[in-house]
Parts: structure tokens; sequence; C-alpha cells
């Protein structure tokens, strides 16, 4: 007994479903990890699509490919290689996918804050620490001259700890800036379970106007503008009466030339006439002679 043959239309959909483009699709979720220093991760991501994919592994600051297969493998990681990775699956002219992943890799405190900092002198000044690496700070003191504190107020100076989204951030800040703030080197240390982390900040002056050399710039400035307002519209209104003014003296000139024509022309027309009459004078007179010689 053999089973009977595949229905036509069964076929014909099987070989449509083959070859019908299908655009990327997730299979396998890439899963964010945390991992130690040193050690080995493989992030893995999987997808399907019609015809077959290209698949890419990038970091979302750059866009240089560090894998083509389904799986990224990063040996030895250290702090640096912690941030997003992409994976990007494209279908040529059907469509493409994409999906981040995070690596956290833990190691010590990593302090990412400007080495040189800005306060204004006789106002409030802020010296600021910022963790962001992976596992958050135990501990973080500062420390300048013989003073060490990590949370409080101690005479002039208070030290504030808070927790953002990305990391912490410990802050120091100084009532009454003086001039002894501005020669004085700040260190900030933070501890967890991988050893400790440090910076030292240096504050500087910021310079600040005046408020009256400010109010005075700006009514300079005002001045200025109006100043040039009333240039322009003087020229504008100089220019126009001008150009009025040739108007009329073309006008003018144009009926002097009208007139002096009209005299030429009469004077003309007046000798004309006279030449014309002398004319017929002399011709009458030919005629007369004429007669009188043939009589």
């Amino acid at each position: 007994c053999q089973p009977p043959p595949p229905h036509p239309s069964s076929a014909l959909h099987l070989l449509f479903s083959i070859s019908s483009p299908v655009a990327p699709r997730i299979v396998v979720d890439p899963k964010p990890t945390v991992t130690d220093i040193g050690s080995d991760v493989t992030l893995t991501c999987v997808w399907s699509g019609n015809p077959p994919l290209t698949l890419t592994w990038t970091t979302k600051e750059s866009n240089m490919v560090l894998s083509n297969s389904n799986q990224l493998y990063l040996k030895s990681v250290t702090q640096a290689d912690a941030g997003q990775y992409v994976c990007k699956a494209i279908v040529p002219r059907i469509g493409v996918g994409e999906r981040e992943v995070t690596l956290y890799v833990n190691g010590p405190p990593i302090i990412s804050s400007e080495a040189v900092q800005y306060a204004v002198r006789g106002d409030r000044g802020k010296v600021e620490c910022f963790i962001g690496s992976t596992p958050p700070p135990d501990r973080i003191a500062w420390a300048w001259k013989e003073n060490i504190l990590e949370t409080g107020t101690l005479e002039r100076y208070t030290v504030e700890r808070t927790n953002t989204g990305s990391g912490v951030l410990s802050t120091l800040t100084i009532n009454n800036v003086m001039d002894v703030d501005f020669q004085t080197r700040y260190n900030c240390t933070a501890w967890n379970s991988f050893g400790p982390g440090t910076a030292i900040i240096q504050l500087e002056e910021k310079e600040v106007l005046p408020v009256g050399i400010i109010a005075g710039a700006t009514i300079g400035a005002s001045i200025l503008v109006i100043g040039f307002l009333v240039a322009l519209t003087c020229f504008l209104y100089r220019r126009r009466k001008g150009t009025l003014t040739l108007h009329t003296d073309r006008e003018e000139d144009t009926a002097s030339v009208s007139t002096a024509t009209r005299v030429m022309k009469a004077i003309y027309s007046s000798f004309k006439d006279d030449v014309d009459l002398k004319q017929d004078l002399r011709c009458d007179t030919i005629d007369t002679r004429e007669e009188y010689e043939l009589k």
C-alpha cells in the first residue's frame, strides 16, 4: 500500500513558503551579561529569515564588525569591554532587525570626572566625583590637606552621595569659596570588593563679569543699534528725496527743451514763409520780363 501523492495545491503552497521572502525574525534574544574582569564571555543572538540573512555584531559606539555569526566571543575581558553591543540581521531588499545587549564587567571603581573643575570666588562651589563602573562602590572618601570626609559637614565643606541610574555621584560642596580653595588638590577615592580607585581634582576660579559691565555693554549695544537704525532711515530718506529732485529736474529740462523746440519751429516756419514769398516774387518778375521781351 503506497501513500497517495501530495495534492498539487499542497505542493504549490510548500514551494511558495520556501521561496517567499521573509524579513528577519528574532529566534534567540541576547541576554544582559555580568562577568568579572579577566573572564571569557559569549553573547548569543539567533535570527531567521529568507533569503539567508547577513548577521553582524558591533558595539553601539562603533560600526566595526566584531563577528558575523550568531555568537560573539570575547576573551579575557577588561572594564573597557563593558557597554552595549548590537546584533543586527539583514535580509537584502527585505528588511533589517537588530537587538541591543549590555555587558557588565566587574572590577575596581573607575572614577570619570573632570580633572579641573571651576567655582566662583565668594559663592558656593562644587567638586564632583562620579563612579559608573560595577559593582558600585562600598565607600567614597574625600581628602584635602589634613581633612578626610566621607559624608556630612566639616566647617565650610559638605559631602553628599547620590545614586543615579548609571552610577554613583559624590559631591564635595564648599561654602564661601576662598583663595585657599583654589590652591588645594582634592582627592576622591572609592572602594569596592575589587579594590580602590582614585582621582585628583583641582579647583580653579571662574571669572564672572560684574553686573555693571554687563548692564553697560547691553545699554551700549542698544544705543549702537538705535543709532544705526536712525542713520539708515536718514540715508534712505535723503536718497528718496534726491531721486524725486532728479526726476523733477528731468521733467523741467524736458519742458524747457520742448519750449525751445517750439520756438525754433516757429522761427523756422516764419523764415521759410518769407523765403517762399521772395521766391514767388522773383518768379513773377521773371515771367513779366519774358512777356515784355516777346512783345
